[in-house]
């Protein structure tokens, strides 16, 4: 059960890290986080298939959300790249649609 709250301890920091080093935003004050420390104390307490689910869950929510900074990052790289597209018809949109796709894979 250790493993789990180990792995919740080292994602806060690596987190923290990022945030400090390559965000640049507001400094990080505080490492340590109350929510945290609770569902550390409240983990020997579970059965370790319990465990299993949250080191799964916390899995799911980490993928989550670096997919959605990666969202978002590309986001903000089309809004500084404002290039308009114009098409006659939606028959040219669609083909466009398809070449890019292919060009992707």
């Amino acid at each position: 059960m250790a493993g789990v709250a180990e792995c919740l301890n080292r994602r806060i920091m690596l987190y923290y890290h990022y945030e400090r080093n390559y965000n640049r935003g507001a400094p990080v004050v505080a490492v340590t986080n109350p929510d945290i420390e609770r569902i550390t104390a409240t983990l020997p307490e579970l059965s370790p298939e319990r465990v299993k689910e949250i080191a799964e869950f916390t899995s799911f929510l980490a993928e989550k959300e670096r997919k959605h900074k990666a969202f978002i990052g590309e986001c903000i790289a089309a809004e500084a790249n404002p290039e308009r597209y114009v098409f006659n018809n939606s028959n040219e949109l669609i083909k466009a649609v398809l070449e890019s796709v292919s060009e992707d894979a």
